[in-house]
């Protein structure tokens, strides 16, 4: 049975004027009794006793009329505390954000984007770090999904002591390329590889937010024995990407290939980039989550359910 004609026999009902409640209702009146007569054989049911001018309600109709008043209450009741629970449930998501314009932000916000039409209830917030790693940030419940890059040649998130209870899954995975200017020596390098960097200045940005990228060096060349030779760069907190239009000087810049898309590198003309042609510096983007975080693990599920649509 709809409960739409329950509740249309109910603003009939009420007033016992079948044009009037027609006029609420914005439909005709034989449409209304139209309506009415469906209920009646419906339930099996009779509802109104028709006179000759005037429509009113049987006993049992007017019995009828009590209960489902009480039925359409409680349904009511029902479906506002339902909303409530599942708005509960879905509750919110705190999201690490890169630097604007690069891929991994672009493919993280699509997700987002298609998990909300399944969960519109859901608020979700994006937030780079600051003063904390991202394991660390998981841990202390600053955020729920955070993201963070490993090398090819690296043991990925297996279990460890430090990642016991996290969950990870593999993003994107893109090489890193280098900038430099255009008249420096750099130009005449035929191929980069993770040796090169022994003896090549590289701009270290130096700032309480997280550098995923500095960390990443920091890490990969110190398991490859490699003492490197950072440039540190001060730059304007409240504008990371200021950071980009330093003076690189005889030193070059280590991003990923989705940096491409940034327009404070690609738009200048006294630097060039090339790309780390050396396998073990490929790195991939993984997205971190805690696995005891239920509303960052049906993220997850959505994401591996996705992959290869996106």
């Amino acid at each position: 049975m709809h409960l739409e004609l329950i509740k249309e026999f109910q603003v009939f009902a009420l007033g016992q004027n079948l044009s009037k409640a027609a006029r609420t209702l914005c439909m005709t009146q034989s449409c209304l009794s139209k309506h009415v007569a469906e209920l009646e054989s419906e339930t099996g049911l009779a509802l109104l006793h028709h006179g000759q001018r005037t429509v009113s309600l049987t006993p049992v109709g007017e019995y009828f009329l009590q209960e489902t008043s009480c039925l359409l209450a409680s349904w009511e009741e029902i479906i506002g505390h339902c909303k409530e629970m599942q708005k509960q449930g879905e509750g919110s998501l705190c999201v690490q954000s890169l630097l604007e314009n690069n891929n991994t932000n672009i493919k993280m916000i699509k997700y987002v984007m298609l998990y909300k039409r399944q969960h519109p209830n859901l608020e979700v917030s994006f937030h780079k770090l600051v003063n904390l790693s991202p394991l660390d940030a998981l841990e202390r419940h600053a955020l729920d999904i955070a993201l963070d890059i490993r090398s090819s040649d690296d043991a990925s998130y297996d279990d460890t002591e430090e990642t016991e209870g996290l969950r990870s899954i593999p993003l994107l995975t893109e090489p890193l390329i280098v900038w430099f200017k255009k008249d420096s020596e750099y130009t005449a390098i035929q191929k980069w590889t993770l040796e090169t960097f022994r003896k090549v200045p590289i701009l270290m940005s130096v700032s309480e937010n997280y550098d995923y990228v500095r960390e990443y060096l920091k890490c990969i060349m110190k398991r490859h024995e490699i003492v490197p030779y950072f440039k540190p760069v001060h730059f304007d907190f409240d504008s990371p990407a200021s950071f980009f239009l330093t003076e690189f000087g005889n030193a070059v810049m280590v991003t990923t290939y989705g940096m491409l898309n940034n327009p404070c590198l690609t738009m200048r003309d006294d630097i060039t980039f090339a790309p780390i042609e050396d396998p073990r510096m490929e790195t991939t983007m993984y997205l971190l989550a805690r696995e005891d975080n239920q509303t960052a693990c049906s993220f997850f599920d959505f994401v591996v359910a996705q992959a290869g649509e996106i």
